[in-house]
């Protein structure tokens, strides 16, 4: 999401979104986008879940068995 994006978001009703999790890591390269995007659903109402795991990498959920989660 970006300021330009906001607006076109407040078009819709936040009645019809589903509330949303957004995971993100402290080592990938997407995380400043995630947040942003976890922000900019706040922004227009929506129920988010933002979930920051700052010791994880990109791509941890399919590591199961590779990678200690404790």
């Amino acid at each position: 999401m970006t300021p330009r994006t906001l607006p076109e978001m407040r078009r819709f009703s936040t009645k019809m979104l589903p509330s949303a999790t957004v995971v993100t890591v402290g080592y990938d390269p997407l995380r400043d986008e995630g947040d942003a995007y976890a922000q900019s659903l706040v922004a227009v109402g929506a129920i988010v879940e933002h979930v920051g795991n700052p010791t994880m990498t990109h791509g941890f959920f399919w590591m199961k068995g590779v990678i200690d989660h404790t």
